[in-house]
C-alpha cells in the first residue's frame, strides 16, 4: 500500500491563479490519483463534450475515478458545461466515481445538455463510494437538460 503522506507530497497540483478555458480543449481524465489544490481559485469556461456523434467517451466527466487518497479542493468551476449526443453511458458534473476527497468545491452557472435520458448522470457525483468523502461543495445555478437525475 502506497504511503499516503509521502505520496501526496509528491503529487501536488496547485493552482496559483484563475483560468480561463473558453477556447481550449479538455480531455476528461480517467483516473485521479493527486492531490488538487485550488487555493480559492477559478476555472473558467471549462466544457467537456463528447468528441463524435459515434459515442466516442462513454462518461462525460471530468474525472472518470477520484482514487483513494487523491483531493480536490478549495476552488471554484463557473460556466462549465458537459455537452454530449449518443454513446453516452454516464455523466457527472465533476466525478463518476470518488473513492477520494472532495471539499470546498463551488460550481456556478453550468449545464449538462444533451446526454439522453437513459443516461446515469448526476450535478457533482455519481457514485460517492464509502471510501470517499464530500464536504463543503456547493452547487449554484446548473441547468440539466434531457437527462435521468440520478441525484
Amino acid at each position: 500500500m502506497t504511503n499516503p503522506v509521502l505520496w501526496r507530497n509528491n503529487y501536488k497540483v496547485t493552482l496559483t491563479c484563475d483560468i480561463d478555458m473558453k477556447g481550449k480543449a479538455f480531455n476528461p481524465t480517467k483516473e485521479f490519483n493527486r492531490v488538487f489544490e485550488g487555493c480559492g481559485h477559478t476555472v473558467n469556461n471549462l466544457k467537456i463534450q463528447n468528441e463524435s456523434g459515434k459515442g466516442k467517451n462513454v462518461e462525460l466527466v471530468l474525472i472518470s475515478i477520484l482514487n483513494e487518497y487523491a483531493e480536490i479542493k478549495n476552488v471554484t468551476f463557473d460556466n462549465y458545461a458537459i455537452e454530449g449526443n449518443s454513446g453516452i453511458k454516464e455523466a457527472a458534473g465533476l466525478i463518476v466515481t470518488n473513492h477520494g476527497t472532495m471539499s470546498s468545491i463551488d460550481i456556478i452557472n453550468s449545464s449538462i445538455n444533451n446526454i439522453g435520458k437513459k443516461v446515469k448522470t448526476a450535478g457533482y457525483v455519481l457514485n460517492n463510494e464509502e471510501d470517499g468523502l464530500i464536504e463543503n461543495c456547493n452547487i449554484e445555478n446548473m441547468s440539466i437538460k434531457d437527462a435521468n437525475i440520478k441525484s
